[in-house]
């Protein structure tokens, strides 16, 4: 059988692009979750540029093995440091590690911010907002409420 290429829709394809990013500040939240903080260079500024919901993906090798794990950010877009929020998890291999043993000044590959679930704040809406968090939640909800228009 042969196959015709050239009538065959065009895919997009894009490629896994990791960034060698220092982490600037490992905090403990709670007995169980930090955040981890990063500053980012002048010159990934604009690829590392996110709005609220996005997440970022880790690639790092822990005992021998490549471990890529997405994390949800947890600083405001445009923030001076770009933060995740990272629960230990039993028998989990990078919350694991992101809680016992990263720390300040250690490097991760990371890759652009992704993901389409997203608010976008209209600075001339009157919209009204509210919501209920607990605990160690609230890291994670904060880039949402500072995202908009009212800050």
């Amino acid at each position: 059988m042969h196959i015709n290429y050239l009538f065959l829709p065009k895919f997009k394809i894009k490629m896994s692009n990791f960034h060698t990013l220092t982490v600037s500040e490992v905090k403990k939240e709670t007995p169980n979750a930090v955040v981890v903080s990063f500053v980012i260079p002048d010159d990934l500024k604009e690829v590392f540029a996110f709005k609220a919901g996005q997440y970022i993906t880790f690639k790092h090798t822990i005992d021998g093995q490549e471990v890529r794990r997405a994390y949800s950010l947890c600083s405001a877009p445009g923030a001076s440091t770009m933060q995740v929020g990272i629960k230990k998890v039993d028998g989990g291999t990078f919350s694991v590690y992101a809680n016992e043993t990263l720390k300040q000044g250690d490097s991760l590959a990371v890759m652009a911010p992704e993901g389409k679930f997203i608010h976008k704040a209209d600075k001339d809406a009157t919209n009204n907002y509210a919501a209920f968090v607990a605990a160690a939640a609230r890291t994670w909800c904060r880039p949402g409420f500072a995202s908009g228009p009212a800050r």
